[in-house]
């Protein structure tokens, strides 16, 4: 399995064991236990408050460069092993996790809030804010809703019209910015793919990311990270 691949399969195991075992009317954690992840985490933690549509906050799991908000809990269906809750929320630093890093490609993308939206697939939606790259796991519409709520566990539970515009690496606005300059050279996504030795499909997404941006956005300052995206 690919890096980034594997690094999601043993987050969302590590999750699924915090909250396995736990019954439908599990006790609901503290809020003080969400502010003292953020204290802990470099970077701003988004949730849905303590309660969701009848959904209260189950667990909080630090793993490595991400944390997640659990939201309800699940019985396993048999055996020893885990189960996934019905809302899932990570919050990871954009340096080390965006649309880059990833192995897979989105199915489709939709805008929420004036920020775009991923879907992967399975219950899988995925954005930035600020400096964080933000997982929402729920299946149905659970998910979007969730993204209508979505907040900054240091700010107020107001939620406002638009999340915060996305600051990204400088890495990833370098890369963005090579190849859209190639792609302007040459006009042809294989042209692209030989000069840089990826795929055309990962150079189509890159196109697609740039112009998300747009030129204004290509031309920002980004976020200084210790390693470029990747």
């Amino acid at each position: 399995m690919p890096r980034a691949g594997r690094r999601l399969a043993l987050l969302a195991a590590a999750l699924a064991g915090a909250v396995a075992g736990c019954g439908d009317e599990g006790e609901p954690v503290d809020a003080a236990q969400a502010r003292a992840a953020q204290k802990a985490a470099g970077h701003e933690l988004y949730w849905v408050g303590e309660r969701f549509a009848g959904l209260v906050l189950s667990g909080v799991v630090r793993n490595g460069f991400a944390t997640t908000f659990a939201y309800g809990t699940c019985k396993p269906a048999g055996g020893d092993g885990g189960c996934a809750p019905p809302l899932q929320i990570q919050t990871s630093p954009i340096c080390a996790d965006n649309a880059l890093v990833l192995d897979v490609r989105p199915r489709a993308t939709f805008t929420a809030r004036k920020t775009p939206v991923r879907d992967y697939g399975e219950g899988r939606l995925e954005l930035d804010a600020a400096s964080s790259h933000v997982r929402v796991f729920a299946q149905g519409a659970r998910g979007r809703r969730a993204i209508a709520v979505l907040r900054p566990v240091s700010g107020s539970q107001r939620v406002t019209a638009r999340l915060p515009a996305a600051r990204y690496p400088n890495g990833y606005l370098a890369e963005l910015r090579r190849v859209v300059a190639l792609y302007e050279r040459g006009g042809s996504l294989r042209g692209v793919r030989a000069e840089l030795g990826i795929s055309v499909s990962a150079v189509r997404f890159r196109l697609a990311l740039a112009r998300e941006l747009g030129p204004a956005g290509l031309r920002g300052r980004g976020v200084p990270c210790d390693h470029p995206p990747g």
